[in-house]
């Protein structure tokens, strides 16, 4: 049993800083141990604001939290709360709680039996949103991966786990002979607007409108908290650039951008992802990074707006096999100021001879910001193994 983060001592045999990748994976995440409260209160009994002015951005240590999980998300309402996805004994994800080492959707007859993964908190703590995969039948186990969300929908449930809704019923093919029909689908990473009141996610389709290998949208919904059916209304496309790769991590904190990763630029191939940021009102976007040869993703923006964390093959570039790139990342994280400048490497997983050094190909991916600025639940994995991994700043 999974104890509370204030409770959960390090594991045995774990090095000080930082264990555990993932080589295959899109997201996951690796995590710390101890976890000292995100909030402290001042004389007047009020909050402490985020602190990331007055920080050096260093990494003070890092810790595994658990093994087998990923894809976390640091609730806002309450410091001692993340929800992240794990893998069962029947092969599938599910999403969990921290604190009360509960599967969420384990169990559950009105789910969906297959993959549940990436879920994300709604700011009041009420709801959770993630993605479901619908009861397929072919395919490469793959597509379905927490990573991809092939063959989902967007789902949504009480963070009690006593009510679950579908908010999505995306038309895909379920078996072989539907594709000649029907595309093949998926939804990847929903998550709520700071105010609650509207949820992105990515979608994809296989083959895409004019025959191409896939294509990628961005959909941003309006949320009706219903409390007998929550549901989205007047969902939104974005498509900015070309078709393929668009992972949307997050809302900006005053929800007016998204923040973004992907290869909008014609004439890149697939692994040559840029982090973004996507006006909302105007659909244009700038690109952040500029890096024509270099995987970056898993980007995440402190909660006072000013750094960006992510995940960046920067100097391991050339490991990348280009009939493979998925499989043939190395990555690290870095951080940056909002409007790019300013990079700076926080980790060496895949420097040997470095405290940091995790044999094998490592991957750093999706983080999620605890609410004070000063620590972060990473995705990571290595040697084929996922785990969620605590990030301290100084």
């Amino acid at each position: 049993m999974i104890k509370s983060i204030r409770e959960q001592p390090p594991l045995k045999n774990e090095k000080l800083d930082r264990r555990t990748f993932l080589s295959r994976a899109f997201f996951s995440l690796g995590g710390g141990a101890l976890f000292l409260p995100c909030f402290a209160n001042s004389d007047e009994g009020k909050r402490l604001r985020p602190r990331s002015q007055a920080m050096k951005f260093v990494v003070k240590r890092s810790y595994i939290l658990v093994e087998n999980g990923g894809q976390t998300d640091w609730a806002r309402h309450d410091p001692d709360l993340i929800t992240y996805c794990r893998l069962e004994a029947n092969g599938y994800w599910g999403v969990w709680t921290i604190r009360s080492s509960r599967p969420l959707t384990v169990n559950q007859p009105n789910l969906p039996k297959k993959n549940k993964a990436n879920p994300g908190w709604h700011p009041s703590g009420k709801y959770i949103v993630f993605q479901g995969e619908k009861d397929r039948k072919f395919g490469n186990p793959f597509l379905s991966h927490p990573g991809m969300g092939g063959f989902c929908d967007v789902w949504l449930g009480k963070s009690d786990g006593s009510r679950f809704w579908p908010l999505t019923n995306l038309e895909c093919a379920l078996t072989l002979e539907e594709t000649r029909s029907k595309p093949v689908t998926g939804v990847l990473m929903p998550k709520f607007s700071h105010s609650g009141e509207k949820i992105h996610w990515s979608q994809w389709r296989a083959p895409g409108p004019k025959g191409e290998k896939w294509w990628w949208e961005i959909k941003i919904a309006d949320f009706i908290d219903d409390p007998d059916q929550p549901q989205v209304e007047n969902i939104k496309t974005y498509n900015p650039g070309q078709g393929i790769l668009k992972e949307c991590f997050m809302f900006t904190p005053d929800d007016k951008q998204l923040l973004l990763a992907g290869t909008l630029e014609t004439g890149l191939p697939e692994y040559a992802m840029d982090i973004y940021l996507l006006d909302l009102e105007s659909g244009k976007y700038s690109n952040l990074t500029q890096t024509s040869t270099i995987w970056e993703e898993g980007c995440k923006m402190s909660p006072d707006g000013k750094k960006i964390f992510y995940g960046s093959n920067e100097g391991y570039e050339k490991r990348i096999d280009p009939k493979n790139p998925l499989g043939s990342r190395w990555a690290d994280y870095w951080i940056m100021d909002r409007d790019g400048s300013n990079r700076k490497r926080l980790t060496w997983f895949n420097e040997p001879g470095h405290p940091d050094y995790l044999p094998g190909q490592t991957q750093a991916a999706v983080v999620s910001w605890c609410p004070d600025g000063q620590r972060l639940s990473a995705c990571t994995g290595s040697n084929g193994k996922l785990s969620v991994r605590i990030i301290e700043l100084e």
